[in-house]
């Protein structure tokens, strides 16, 4: 087994010797690429020795100009005599010459920018966008200007919108405070109408028991006595009739209260106790103030008694 090195020298051996590349191949058992480099760097020129022959060409050199010329791998490979791995390396470092050519007309054409268009490339990269939405974007620049005021619009739209939903939050929060005032009221209210309620039901059970207990009606025969003696009194009768004539005399038409006044003192008093009926205008205006004064004498006798009642009881409720 030969090392790296003597298998160099023995290239340059057979070089030297007029061998070209392929029988020098079939002798170390070297890639063509390989020996190729041991030559160039041997002789430190771009000339091999093919057939004997003198040429100014390489075999990467051939093959290059046939990629150049449009010629596909396999092509190559036939025309060039390569083996397909062989190939293989040629065409990616053709792929890789064409690159970087590319690469310096773009830097010539640009110069330093190029940096730049770098960096924007990894920013849409990073954020999952593609060169093609970049040039989409190039494309409606015009329009940036527009779209800033209206992005510059909505997002004051959008403070606007903040600072309406805070102010609504407060006044939610302030409702919710009276809320909470009026359902405590409403709490004491209803407490207070339920206290209300017990004692007005037990006043209910107490009269409805004193309705029905034997005292009950001495109490009430009681009572309008004590209400009929105090209508009795003149005084009495006297504001009752007044109080029934100012009554009747709040309606009448100023036109007919001096009528109805000189009349009623001229001509007797109707009265209604033998069933006759009004034969005069006069007649139906005194019927009219009698009916009043006879209204509130009755509302009179019912609240003597009432209050009458509610003092006995009362004093009967505290003595049980």
């Amino acid at each position: 087994m030969f090392t790296k090195a003597e298998k160099e020298r023995r290239v340059v051996e057979l070089y030297e010797q007029d061998y070209n590349y392929r029988e020098i191949a079939q002798e170390v058992h070297m890639s063509l690429s390989d020996i190729s480099s041991i030559v160039r760097r041997h002789t430190g020129e771009v000339q091999i020795k093919t057939n004997g022959e003198q040429a100014q060409t390489t075999i990467d050199t051939k093959a290059f100009k046939l990629f150049e010329e449009g010629k596909t791998p396999v092509q190559v490979a036939i025309d060039l005599d390569l083996k397909s791995n062989e190939v293989g390396r040629l065409y990616k470092e053709w792929w890789q010459l064409k690159g970087l050519h590319q690469l310096n007309q773009l830097y010539e054409e640009i110069g330093d920018d190029i940096f730049q268009f770098h960096r924007t490339y990894k920013y849409i990269k990073d954020r999952g966008y593609t060169p093609h939405q970049l040039i989409e974007v190039a494309n409606h620049l015009d329009y940036l200007p527009l779209l800033r005021s209206e992005r510059e619009q909505l997002t004051q739209e959008i403070q606007n919108l903040a600072l309406q939903k805070d102010q609504l939050n407060e006044s939610i929060t302030f409702a919710r405070m009276e809320l909470n005032g009026i359902n405590l009221g409403i709490d004491v209210q209803t407490k207070e109408f339920e206290r209300l309620s017990n004692e007005k039901r037990q006043y209910e059970s107490f009269v409805a028991s004193a309705n029905t207990s034997p005292g009950y009606q001495q109490v009430l025969r009681i009572a309008e006595a004590a209400a009929g003696d105090i209508l009795k009194q003149n005084q009495v009768v006297l504001g009752v009739a007044l109080r029934a004539l100012f009554q009747a005399l709040k309606d009448e038409p100023r036109n007919e209260l001096q009528l109805l006044i000189y009349g009623s003192l001229t001509y007797p008093i109707y009265e209604s106790r033998y069933g006759n009926m009004p034969r005069n205008h006069l007649q139906l205006r005194q019927a009219v103030i009698l009916q009043a004064a006879e209204e509130v004498y009755n509302d009179l006798l019912a609240k003597a008694v009432s209050t009458t009642m509610a003092s006995a009881l009362y004093t009967q409720s505290r003595k049980s």
